[in-house]
């Protein structure tokens, strides 16, 4: 089976004068149980194997630049030893990831249910435990649960780093065919244009920013701060 575990927490702050300011926030975690959880793991699986592959690819690799430098006396190239850096760096996140998900997902849920457990355990309606120990036990457990869907979201951060490396690195392999490498060639091609066009572009958001929070910062909630009338800006476009 699959399911989530929903918190949903109301945030209010009633310091206004006239007015209150009500904040929601909806945090989900998952629980992988059955076929869901055996699918999960045969694809975690799937990328240890091509970690292997990325590996050997690499060895290949390594091998054949101490080969050329022992033969010719040649180094490898700049580009070429940045693409093994990445390639490793790439590897050692990968792995990193796939280490801390997999117990956490194998466990998650006699994680859950035991929380869940122990808040309907709660003996709301005895006379004889305090409010402040219902209290208490409540809030120890959401508390639990909280921490799991913060290192849930910790992880999911560090993926996604881990996946804009790989994007960036299936694209740049494209290079190797010479009409899939029309799109990496004309971007290594206008890299430098690329580069003074986004300073341009930043320099004139950067300034239209400045004059639209002056202008507009204490009427407009889209023009507070200087960062969110950026994002305006670019919301906008």
């Amino acid at each position: 089976e699959y399911g989530l575990t929903t918190v949903l927490s109301f945030d209010a702050d009633m310091s206004g004068a006239t007015s209150v300011y009500v904040d929601v926030k909806v945090q989900h975690y998952a629980v992988l149980e059955g076929a869901q959880l055996i699918a999960y793991l045969v694809v975690q699986c799937l990328v240890l194997l091509f970690i292997v592959s990325m590996l050997v690819d690499m060895g290949v690799n390594i091998k054949g630049f101490i080969t050329t430098y022992r033969e010719d006396k040649t180094t490898p190239s700049v580009t070429s030893v940045a693409l093994i850096a990445v390639d490793l760096l790439s590897i050692a996140l990968t792995v990193i990831v796939v280490c801390v998900r997999i117990p956490a997902k194998l466990g998650s849920a006699n994680v859950v249910r035991e929380i869940l457990g122990n808040l309907n355990g709660i003996p709301w309606a005895s006379s004889t435990t305090s409010v402040g120990e219902k209290k208490e036990a409540f809030f120890k457990n959401v508390q639990g649960l909280l921490t799991l869907i913060e290192q849930e979201g910790t992880v999911d951060s560090f993926l996604n780093v881990v996946l804009i490396v790989l994007l960036i690195r299936v694209i740049q392999c494209t290079s190797l065919h010479p009409r899939l490498a029309l799109l990496t060639g004309t971007v290594s091609k206008a890299m430098d244009d690329f580069w003074h066009s986004t300073l341009l572009i930043i320099l004139i958001m950067g300034s239209f920013a400045g004059i639209g929070t002056w202008r507009f910062g204490s009427e407009k909630a889209d023009f507070a701060t200087w960062e969110v009338t950026m994002q305006t800006q670019f919301f906008m476009m």
